[in-house]
């Protein structure tokens, strides 16, 4: 594992993770095509084609499952979208950006190139989880050299 040489855990760049391709929906689509994209790819969010806008796994989930809060099925995805996600680049600190996203409930960040293209994406969700793996690690090989040099 690449780590960072002081040990502390989520000091690596958000680059040096396993970044997901960034899946598009057309602004004109409808609620339902934007559900069959996300069951299909798996993705967490999605990005609206031609906006600065996302729309939410979990929004397209409430709203077609309760259709009591107004939403259907051929709504456009722009009737749920949300403002756009965290925008940063692969050396900034994955504990920053997971701060950030908890500060500003966003469902996850899109990873940019010095010419601000977009070169991938990564959920909350696997960013949590490649911090606790880090820190499971780095707890791990604490242990193994505590008891080579002897310590019980």
């Amino acid at each position: 594992m690449s780590g960072d040489p002081t040990g502390v855990a989520g000091t690596r760049g958000i680059g040096e993770l396993s970044l997901l391709p960034v899946v598009t929906v057309r602004s004109d689509a409808t609620l339902s095509e934007a559900a069959r994209v996300l069951h299909r790819t798996g993705a967490g969010f999605l990005r609206i084609e031609d906006t600065n806008r996302i729309l939410d796994r979990d929004d397209v989930v409430r709203a077609l499952a309760d259709p009591e809060d107004g939403f259907d099925a051929s709504m456009p995805t722009l009737a749920l979208a949300r403002g756009t996600l965290l925008a940063v680049t692969p050396a900034t600190p994955a504990i920053a950006v997971l701060g950030e996203l908890v500060r500003c409930e966003l469902p996850g960040v899109f990873v940019i190139d010095a010419e601000h293209r977009i070169i991938g994406c990564l959920r909350m969700g696997d960013l949590v989880s490649a911090l606790l793996e880090e820190l499971s690690l780095l707890d791990g090989l604490r242990h193994v050299l505590h008891v080579e040099r002897g310590h019980w």
